[in-house]
């Protein structure tokens, strides 16, 4: 009977929308690490959401503002996508960075409620700072159940990772160590 219904509705060439769930995973940078400075000195460095924020602010066509939030969104149970969240009294606007910053992950070993990865995460913000940065994942695994969206099963919860690697500062080339987490796993319906 439903089958009837949407072949009606396409054969009248009336739009059948469908809605996508989301896992929603809030994200933390946390990379510390030296820049080179000249040919014998190094200098301090550290890359914080609030420092991508304003990377992206001052270098890009974003303007992300003071309360934004780096979020990992899964849509429909696919690879995860980055965009900074903004809430404004009751609206939610959302940002996809997707182009500047990525992530990409290894195969995984797989436990009950775990599974293990090595995760690689980039960053580019076209102006001369910029991060590949990779490390052990450890991604908790679980249901989430959600108001509009109900029972959703096998899903990541979590994530920890410890991260190293390479990239610029100002244009200066530097080194990083450091962690890259989600948590609050949250659901919602995208029309």
């Amino acid at each position: 009977m439903k089958l009837a219904i949407i072949s009606a509705f396409v054969a009248l060439g009336i739009n059948v929308a469908t809605a996508s769930t989301n896992v929603i995973l809030t994200t933390s940078v946390a990379l510390t690490g030296f820049k080179q400075v000249d040919d014998s000195t190094a200098a301090a460095v550290k890359i914080t959401n609030k420092d991508i924020f304003a990377d992206l602010n001052s270098s890009s066509n974003f303007s992300l503002g003071r309360s934004s939030q780096l979020v990992l969104v899964s849509q429909d149970g696919n690879s995860p996508v980055f965009l900074v969240r903004d809430k404004s009294g009751g609206t939610i606007n959302d940002t996809d960075i997707s182009g500047v910053l990525t992530m990409s992950e290894s195969d995984e070993v797989v436990s009950k409620n775990v599974r293990y990865a090595i995760v690689t995460f980039n960053f580019d913000d076209g102006a001369g700072n910029s991060f590949s940065v990779s490390g052990f994942a450890t991604l908790k695994h679980g249901n989430i159940n959600g108001r509009a969206t109900g029972m959703l099963s096998d899903r990541v919860l979590s994530a920890a990772i410890q991260v190293s690697g390479t990239g610029t500062v100002g244009g200066d080339f530097a080194v990083f160590r450091g962690t890259i987490n989600a948590s609050g796993a949250k659901t919602e319906v995208q029309d």
